[in-house]
């Protein structure tokens, strides 16, 4: 097991809610699991997602983090563990997908902060008519 540090700074010191945090990570030795998991400073495991994998010789050497932090405090850390043990969010209800309440709606969904609607666009001169995100 390996663990990782990630420290997030607040300099303006405003309380921060549900923000995206991407952090992008180098992994000198290459991390030797293929499996991680995520921890707030109180020890809870938090969501996170990985993307811009590199490998060198079967080891990962760089990626980038993103998960959603929220603290009020003037800096908060994050440990970022690499293990041999296979671990799954357990709760985690992700994206829902929800009925459409647009005339020209296609997809709506509720991403447990935010509802979006993608809509296809009526052409009708107006705003609203216009294709997009309402």
């Amino acid at each position: 097991m390996k663990k990782y540090n990630i420290y997030v700074t607040n300099p303006n010191g405003i309380p921060r809610v549900n923000e995206p945090i991407e952090v992008k990570l180098d992994f000198e030795q290459g991390a030797t699991y293929q499996n991680f998991y995520l921890e707030n400073s109180l020890g809870e495991k938090i969501p996170f997602q990985m993307y811009d994998e590199i490998y060198q010789n079967n080891r990962l050497t760089a990626a980038t983090l993103v998960f959603i932090s929220s603290f009020d405090k003037d800096s908060c850390v994050y440990s970022l563990i690499n293990t041999d043990e296979k671990y799954e969010m357990e709760n985690m209800e992700g994206i829902k997908s929800l009925d459409v309440t647009q005339e020209d709606g296609f997809t709506r969904l509720d991403t447990g902060y935010y509802e979006l609607e993608l809509c296809s666009g009526k052409a009708d001169g107006t705003a609203s008519g216009k294709w997009g995100i309402r």
